[in-house]
């Protein structure tokens, strides 16, 4: 089987109108948030299965390689905003268990819920970023949790196994 573009470009920017668009405007907007965002959600996550199942599919595809960077991009804003969807979509493990087959592990934006769950479970907040470059943004109760102020310093470190550990300076 062959590598279809145009259906991955497709899938591609349904991935990023979710993750760039339906998710900020859901909390700009929050009154306005009704069956629709439900709706766009499910249309993101799976925009972003087409993607994996491409790939994996196809995993040493010179086609697929240049929209790698823009894929893991997004992934990195849709793990920020993780916390932000489970307060807009409070049931959001339903939409996996409405799947009629298990979803891989590895298909990890089908499991935000578990992933906000486990990270609050930290007293340090440790986050796994595959990519080149980085941008973190924390919510109300991780700064407040943390002391961290606008302008305050902070070590970034990263650690043997790859994780990024930032800590107070």
């Amino acid at each position: 089987m062959t590598e279809n573009l145009e259906s991955f470009l497709i899938e591609l920017k349904n991935y990023e109108y979710g993750v760039q668009r339906i998710i900020p405007a859901a909390v700009t907007s929050p009154k306005d948030i009704d069956e629709a965002f439900g709706d766009e959600m499910d249309c993101l996550l799976y925009a972003r299965d087409y993607l994996e199942w491409e790939l994996e599919a196809h995993p040493d595809s010179s086609v697929y390689a240049p929209y790698l960077p823009a894929i893991r991009r997004l992934d990195n804003m849709l793990r920020a905003k993780a916390h932000v969807v489970l307060q807009i979509a409070p049931n959001f493990s339903r939409w996996r268990s409405k799947l009629q087959e298990p979803v891989p592990r590895s298909h990890w934006w089908w499991y935000l819920d578990e992933l906000v769950a486990e990270s609050y479970q930290s007293r340090e907040e440790i986050i796994a970023l595959p990519t080149d470059r980085l941008a973190l943004t924390l919510d109300s109760e991780v700064a407040a949790r943390t002391g961290l102020r606008p302008g305050q310093q902070v070590t970034i470190q990263v650690s043997d196994d790859k994780h990024i550990v930032v800590s107070l300076a």
